[in-house]
């Protein structure tokens, strides 16, 4: 079954503007609130970097849920009318072709797709009320979307056209990731006081992987770093950090974690730490280095909340979902690294009906010592917008003579790689498009020489419209 409806998004057109170029993200560490005007009880339960540069958001605590954006500036739009009344939307990311995926764990069971331009579909056929989408939900590298179910303890894939196919894993898929190998990557938290780490090839075959974890480990989420393993959080009786490798070898960090810390959720940070959130008994957000260093930090965020989604965005900070709290803010916490965009793209000339006008490339922070493709999904690429309005796609644009005294701009969106997927986009400043010079062709006169008063005619064609004196 397909469940379809519409919306508008009048605040977030796609492809357009995001922010502005800022040369260094907030100090390491230094935590900022930002309302989303949600009520508590509707806690954000999953954040992701989006195709436009800012960040999507889920609220499914409890149904009816909620879909939001806000820009890196803090400007929040919220989506709910599209949604099931009895929606519970959990956990959200985006596709290659540039639109959102969540999972919906509400009536009736549901995997939902919307996109930038306002349509929203959500599918259903091959879930059952026994089923639990409330898992992450990620992109593969087969292009598919990878979700865990944990109701039937299944991981489940869905095509781009909404086809879905389980496969049994025995264990609570809570957590799921990319990895480096081409593989989905989940942490199973139960089985038996036991969990595991599973490796799923795009066919479905999985291997599980045990050795090397805590006694009773509780694998709760799971992420690809930046130095090509993967890396999860232990919420056992010894709470902890791991990392695996795509070979399988696993290790558990919990020096420098504080008393009572129960580590959540993890993402890797463009200064190439994995951070995490703590959700124990002091809530702090913590970073931890390829070697296994963990720091925590804690100023700034509420004791009274659940700091549990993290994600990295193209300002260069980490973004963190903080439940349970009046207003159901986001957190933007400092990592001292660069933001993605140094310098805006330029249209180069004179932006002159009928003359090409290209897009000279923004310049990119390196984050990690990777610089993002200009190719690595659909939606990566030029745009050409005509009085804030996209008209074609493209290097270079040639302006139309309905263009001239109308103002011109480029748009540059890029992709960092695995592990990050953070989208940046940058646009040129405007300038207004000339319009072509008029150009005289098969002029005749009637007669090369004339006297005074006696006068000659002359005929000509012109290639637009002009005032013409001789």
């Amino acid at each position: 079954m397909q469940i379809k409806a519409a919306y508008a998004i009048v605040a977030a057109a796609a492809f357009m503007s995001v922010s502005g170029a800022s040369a260094i993200a907030a100090p390491v560490g230094t935590v900022t609130g930002f309302p989303t005007g949600l009520p508590s009880e509707d806690g954000i339960t999953g954040i992701t970097p989006g195709p436009d540069g800012a960040i999507w958001f889920v609220a499914g605590s409890g149904p009816p849920g909620a879909i939001g954006r806000m820009a890196t500036d803090g400007a929040v739009s919220t989506f709910s009318t599209a949604l099931n009344p009895k929606s519970g939307p959990w956990a959200i990311t985006t596709g290659a072709e540039g639109d959102l995926w969540f999972t919906d764990w509400g009536v009736p069971k549901a995997i939902g797709r919307f996109t930038l331009g306002g349509s929203l579909t959500e599918f259903s056929a091959g879930l059952s009320s026994e089923d639990n989408p409330r898992g992450d939900i990620v992109l593969g590298s087969d292009g598919n979307l990878w979700f865990g179910d944990r109701g039937r303890d299944a991981i489940g894939r869905i095509t781009p056209t909404g086809t879905i196919t389980e496969f049994t894993l025995g264990l609570d898929p809570e957590g799921i990731a990319p990895g480096p190998d081409g593989n989905v990557w989940v942490a199973e938290r139960l089985a038996f006081g036991a969990g595991a780490i599973a490796r799923v090839m795009p066919s479905g075959e999985i291997t599980k992987f045990t050795a090397g974890l805590n006694k009773g480990s509780e694998p709760v989420a799971i992420a690809s770093g930046t130095d090509g393993n993967l890396w999860f959080t232990d919420f056992g009786p010894t709470k902890a950090i791991g990392r695996i490798t795509p070979s399988g070898e696993i290790t558990e960090f919990s020096t420098g974690l504080r008393a009572g810390s129960a580590p959540e959720r993890i993402a890797p940070g463009p200064d190439g730490n994995m951070w995490f959130t703590n959700d124990g008994e002091t809530r702090s957000v913590g970073r931890i280095t390829p070697s296994g260093v963990i720091t925590e930090f804690s100023a700034g965020i509420s004791q009274v909340g659940g700091p549990v989604s993290i994600a990295p965005t193209e300002d260069g900070n980490m973004w963190v979902a903080d439940e349970a709290v009046a207003g159901s803010p986001l957190l933007r916490v400092g990592t001292g690294a660069p933001a993605a965009l140094t310098s805006p793209p330029s249209v180069e000339g004179g932006a002159k009906v009928g003359v090409p006008t290209p897009c000279i490339s923004a310049t990119w922070s390196t984050w990690n010592g990777q610089q993002p493709s200009a190719g690595l999904f659909s939606y990566d690429g030029y745009r050409w917008l005509i009085d804030g309005s996209v008209v074609a796609a493209g290097h270079s644009y040639t302006p139309t003579p309905a263009d001239a005294g109308h103002a011109l701009s480029c748009v540059e969106t890029v992709t960092y790689p695995l592990p990050y997927f953070v989208t940046a986009v940058g646009e040129s400043a405007s300038i207004q498009v000339l319009p072509q010079r008029p150009k005289i062709t098969r002029f005749r006169e009637k007669r090369t020489a004339w006297r005074e008063r006696t006068g000659t005619a002359f005929s000509f064609s012109m290639n637009e419209q002009a005032a013409v004196r001789l």
